[in-house]
């Protein structure tokens, strides 16, 4: 009998490592892109008046979700904003639009407007530990 192939996600066993390992398969997961668990401080921008923080802690280059207390209904339009290192020193502002795909107690899943947005990448590219960025490209993007 054949068994399905695991799909492989990033796992961060301290902070400045990530290895890919398999996630258990579920049948409600319909993502497509793998996940990376990430801690990273956003700011959410939903307007024309609602404005908080929040927490990514999983991404993927076509979504993630964001610990907030923020109440935002389903289908809202979002921006994301969020610093990232470039380079070893200096931090760009980035931001990526989304839509609130999902609610649950702890915050909300988003979609990105677009396919794999300039703060996804920005945050694939930002060197984690040696050798780690070019690893992480490529568990999220097979």
């Amino acid at each position: 009998m054949n068994q399905p192939a695991q799909r492989m996600t990033p796992s961060t066993a301290a902070v400045g490592a990530a290895v890919c390992q398999p996630a258990p398969r579920s049948a409600l997961n319909h993502r497509w892109g793998h996940r990376l668990r990430v801690d990273i401080d956003v700011q959410l921008l939903c307007p024309p008046q609602t404005t908080g923080f929040g927490r990514l802690t999983d991404m993927s280059v076509s979504g993630a979700f964001v610990e907030t207390d923020l109440d935002l209904p389903l289908l809202s339009a979002i921006r994301v904003l969020s610093e990232v290192r470039n380079g070893h020193e200096n931090f760009e502002s980035h931001t990526a639009t989304a839509y609130v795909v999902r609610r649950s107690h702890a915050g909300i899943g988003i979609e990105w407007l677009q396919l794999a947005p300039a703060l996804v990448r920005a945050i694939l590219a930002e060197p984690l530990s040696t050798g780690t960025t070019a690893s992480l490209q490529a568990c999220m993007l097979r």
